[in-house]
């Protein structure tokens, strides 16, 4: 626990929580994002301009820096008419105690679809006050939202985290779809009051699913959140409850063992109805796998290469394994992001593992990384390390890793691969979505979550933005072209792991 005074991320000014209004929009359901399965990600430049800008699926955290007097930073996301977009930094405020925790003093802004019109801003109102903006899309379209300084000053001090929620996800109807194991963001909201926070998932007859919520533990004199915790079924049958309470002052926590192979929801409120403000916020990690821990190779989650996946590292003694199964002999890539670009507290350390024991481990400072040349077989990849630095909790150590044996073979692996599962050296990308040409199932459109609602393969801002037969005969070729080459890939990559 931190101790007495030292906050994580203080309350915002009353102005600053009031000027803005939410408005509610439609969520969808199924999701296949082959590069955006964890939802931490940091800031790749250039993304100055709108034509540059970084794609972002929401719910995200993205770590970024403003690297030198008069930068800014940009990123895209992709909004229908109605939804709102919500943006929040963590920088002064963020792990302050003394001292401000970011020299940044920010001014953020929602941009309409020309990249120039504002449409809502926030703005930092004090020594370790951080900005929230909301605004509700006018029109189905990409919208944009920048970071910068007040004062245009920047240098390496000057970092912060900027978290996005796009829609909304208040009913089993709009939940937003989740691929455990994953940390959606480190700063989710509940706001306005009574809003609620629903997620669904898909699992198997006698998983464990464990949720483990991170609010109260930052601030416990003065939690930002008090949440209630439930996981359902796919009727929406409660399986189990956790709450922070007057008798059990705590973070909620559930581990449950699935009873049945399909959807399952999880529900995540504030225990008071009338409390929700831009201050209001929670940290989730959500795992899936054979048992209730992963703590071991016998234990880990499995996961499909390549992959990216996200957690915490939740004490210092804890580990974080990932099974994998290798069809061929193959180098494998494992890549963790935390303090570099996340601003996490996490000192790690990365490792192979296969029955015996370890095979190759890197502890390199700031994010390990390394490539281990392996034979066909199963293995696990883990994480581990303490929490290192000021005002430190475990909940602090949050990372992604990145997982890729460059299966496509065009010597890119995550994250830098736009198209980890189809062979694009070239890194094509025309809509500009973070999805390359040869995997994109919407090749003209931008759609960087890649949803496909209705199971034809092609995606859902395709048939809602620009219908297939109104794109020119070339395009339409191309579009089934890269669709089929991408298939193929998968179902090569596939068949040779099941022999």
């Amino acid at each position: 626990m931190k101790s007495a005074g030292v906050v994580r991320r203080p309350r915002r000014g009353l102005a600053s929580a009031l000027v803005r209004r939410i408005a509610t929009g439609l969520g969808l359901l199924l999701v296949f994002c082959p590069v955006c399965l964890a939802d931490l990600r940091r800031e790749v430049e250039p993304n100055d301009l709108a034509g540059n800008a970084q794609p972002i699926t929401p719910p995200a955290s993205v770590g970024g820096v403003i690297a030198f007097a008069g930068d800014v930073d940009l990123y895209a996301v992709a909004a229908s008419a109605g939804q709102t977009i919500i943006a929040d930094v963590l920088a002064r405020g963020f792990r302050a105690d003394a001292n401000p925790g970011s020299d940044l003093s920010a001014l953020l802004e929602i941009r309409d679809t020309d990249g120039i019109t504002v449409l809502a801003q926030g703005q930092s109102l004090g020594e370790f006050d951080d900005p929230a903006a909301m605004a509700e899309a006018p029109s189905d379209g990409v919208y944009f939202v920048a970071v910068r300084d007040l004062s245009n000053s920047g240098g390496p001090s000057h970092r912060y985290v900027l978290s996005f929620e796009v829609g909304s996800n208040d009913s089993a109807g709009d939940a937003t779809r989740l691929e455990p194991p994953v940390l959606p963001s480190i700063d989710a909201l509940l706001y306005p009051p009574n809003d609620r926070d629903y997620y669904r998932l898909s699992g198997s007859a006698n998983q464990v699913l464990t949720v483990d919520i991170d609010s109260a533990v930052f601030n416990p004199p003065n939690p930002a959140a008090k949440v209630v915790l439930t996981v359902l079924d796919g009727m929406q049958t409660i399986l189990a409850q956790d709450a922070y309470g007057a008798s059990d002052p705590e973070d909620p926590f559930i581990q449950v063992t699935l009873p049945v192979t399909g959807d399952y929801f999880i529900l995540v409120r504030e225990l008071r109805s009338f409390v929700g403000t831009t201050n209001t916020f929670y940290q989730m990690s959500v795992e899936l796998g054979p048992s209730a821990g992963n703590d071991s190779f016998a234990e880990g989650m499995p996961v499909v290469l390549p992959r990216a996946v996200s957690g915490v590292i939740s004490t210092s003694a804890d580990v974080d394994h990932f099974r994998i199964v290798l069809g061929e002999n193959a180098d494998l890539n494992a890549d963790v992001d935390a303090q570099e670009g996340l601003i996490s507290l996490l000192d790690g350390e990365v490792a192979v593992h296969d029955a015996t024991g370890i095979l190759a481990s890197d502890a390199s400072v700031p994010d390990p990384q390394l490539i281990a040349t392996l034979a066909p077989g199963a293995y696990s990849v883990s994480v581990s390390g303490p929490c290192a630095g000021r005002g430190c909790d475990n909940e602090d150590s949050y990372y992604v890793l990145f997982l890729d044996a460059d299966i496509d073979g065009d010597g890119l692996v995550l994250p830098a691969d736009n198209c980890p599962a189809a062979g694009n050296p070239g890194q094509e990308d025309r809509d500009g979505d973070g999805v390359g040409d040869a995997c994109d199932n919407c090749l003209a459109v931008f759609n960087p979550d890649q949803m496909v609602s209705n199971g034809n393969g092609s995606g859902d801002a395709c048939t809602g933005v620009i219908a297939l037969p109104a794109m020119p005969l070339p395009g339409r070729l191309a579009l089934g072209v890269a669709l089929l080459m991408a298939g193929m890939s998968l179902l090569q990559t596939y068949a040779k792991r099941l022999n």
